[in-house]
């Protein structure tokens, strides 16, 4: 899928951007926040974070990410996946899915990928805040709109 495609590419370019600019000191400085695709690149680029750390000792991801939110998001639920993303983000990792999301389901089920992604359902991992934000955000559709209240619903900006 080009979307996919494209969304992992824009990840790793993010991450090597964020790597070779790490010099934000030891503060968490940035807070990432993506919606379907856009949810999807912020995933690829702290799988990203995670590998170039392994390789580089003197950096440390957590001192340039505080916050995460993903929203709609086309991505695995795979465990190890999200450990590996939450070792580089200081605070807080938030899911919000909708349950009633049937276009990411439908798209899931068209192009053979699992239905269990993390924009449908939670993601059982420690360190993941999984919030059903369906009352807010009841289809894909509406997330885009809904932004600014889901980010009041889960108080991101503590």
């Amino acid at each position: 899928n080009l979307c996919v495609d494209r969304s992992y590419k824009a990840g790793k370019i993010l991450a090597n951007i964020i790597y070779s600019r790490s010099c934000f000191g030891s503060r968490p400085v940035c807070n990432l926040i993506g919606f379907s695709h856009g949810a999807a690149l912020i995933f690829y680029c702290l799988e990203e974070l995670y590998e170039l750390q392994k390789k580089d000792p003197t950096f440390d991801a957590k001192n340039i990410i505080e916050n995460v939110c993903l929203m709609g998001s086309p991505i695995t639920i795979d465990h190890q996946k999200w450990n590996n993303i939450r070792s580089v983000v200081s605070g807080r990792v938030i899911n919000c899915y909708s349950r009633g999301d049937w276009v990411l389901g439908l798209i899931h089920r068209v192009m053979n990928i699992s239905l269990d992604v993390a924009g449908l359902s939670i993601v059982d991992v420690p360190g993941i805040e999984n919030v059903d934000v369906t009352h807010i955000s009841p289809g894909h559709s509406s997330y885009k709109q809904q932004i600014p209240d889901i980010l009041k619903y889960v108080n991101i900006y503590q």
